[in-house]
């Protein structure tokens, strides 16, 4: 594997697949932005950020190996970001080092099984909006994605979209949009966290 330290922002209109072994570090003063047309997802074997401003996706992106938060969000707009299978995140926190979810996209765990798996995420860059989710499956395992987003809504369309306005009284006013890989043979139980503020 190599390493290459980056302060730019990242384009790939081709193939991007690292292997296991290689280490990307992106940190930049700027937010950092990974883009590309390529049809396929952009494959880091090990991701580091260390960007105080954060690192935008506008591509989906596949992580081998490892995801390590040194500084900054990580924001996923309307792209999957996938952890595959033995995949991990760190350095972590509830306070700006979490996944964004402000667009469509969701944060992918893959070969979720029969042990807590939480999930990082926040609508916003503020800490004020995070709202993690735990899920463990009691089931057949599977890839589980999720992302959260401002607000409940009576009904929802079938991409988890709230329709009309949202309900105020006496709801959490966030709402967890969890999907499987494959359909059937899931037995979830999931654990949602929010500030008071959301109440």
């Amino acid at each position: 594997g190599v390493e290459l330290v980056h302060n730019g922002n990242i384009q790939n209109d081709g193939s991007i697949n690292s292997d296991n072994n290689s280490i990307v570090i992106l940190n930049g003063s700027n937010q950092q932005q990974i883009n590309g047309s390529a049809v396929n997802a952009t494959t880091f074997g090990q991701l580091v950020q260390d960007n105080t401003n954060g690192v935008s996706i506008n591509t989906n992106v596949d992580v081998k190996t490892s995801h390590t938060f040194t500084n900054g969000f990580f924001q996923l707009n309307n792209n999957n970001f996938t952890l595959d299978n033995g995949a991990t995140y760190s350095g972590n926190n509830t306070t700006n080092k979490f996944y964004v979810t402000n667009g469509s996209g969701s944060l992918i765990q893959s070969n979720v099984g029969n042990s807590d798996v939480i999930y990082p995420v926040a609508q916003s860059a503020s800490s004020a909006d995070y709202s993690p989710l735990t899920i463990n499956n009691n089931g057949t395992a599977d890839n589980f994605g999720v992302r959260v987003a401002a607000g409940q809504y009576d009904s929802y369309d079938a991409n988890g979209n709230g329709i009309g306005s949202p309900d105020g009284n006496d709801r959490v006013q966030k709402t967890w949009v969890l999907n499987e890989a494959t359909t059937g043979g899931s037995d979830l139980t999931a654990t949602a966290e929010w500030q008071n503020t959301d109440e």
